[in-house]
């Protein structure tokens, strides 16, 4: 049984969703080479690039081509940089929040000061 683009769409679009990113990024490249269904681009924006690790974004995600330049300029720098130098605004605050987990990227990072 095969998803629909819309059905995956919803799918990926839901914040409760508990699962790795790359392993949803993978569910979509199995899709896509599933009968004639070529644009994954609408899929794709949705994968949280932040939250895949940073060899799997050189081995897995950037050879694929799916995924501008851009976009993985703003991943890598996620990994690379101190959380108080992250414009989470940039490209859009969904892209840093995690999935399953709470909407309010800075959320862990407030309740570790307040504990300390």
């Amino acid at each position: 049984m095969s998803l629909s683009l819309k059905a995956f769409e919803s799918l990926l679009q839901l914040s409760i969703l508990d699962i790795d990113e790359i392993i949803l990024f993978q569910a979509i490249l199995g899709w896509g080479h599933q009968g004639e269904k070529k644009d994954m681009s609408s899929l794709v924006s949705l994968i949280r690039l932040t939250h895949i690790a940073p060899q799997h974004l050189i081995q897995i995600v950037e050879p694929t081509g799916l995924i501008s330049q851009n976009l993985l300029y703003y991943a890598y720098r996620f990994h690379s940089l101190p959380s108080n130098m992250i414009d989470t605004s940039i490209p859009s605050k969904e892209f840093y929040q995690r999935r399953g987990k709470s909407n309010d990227f800075q959320e862990p990072i407030l309740v570790a000061k307040e504990i300390s």
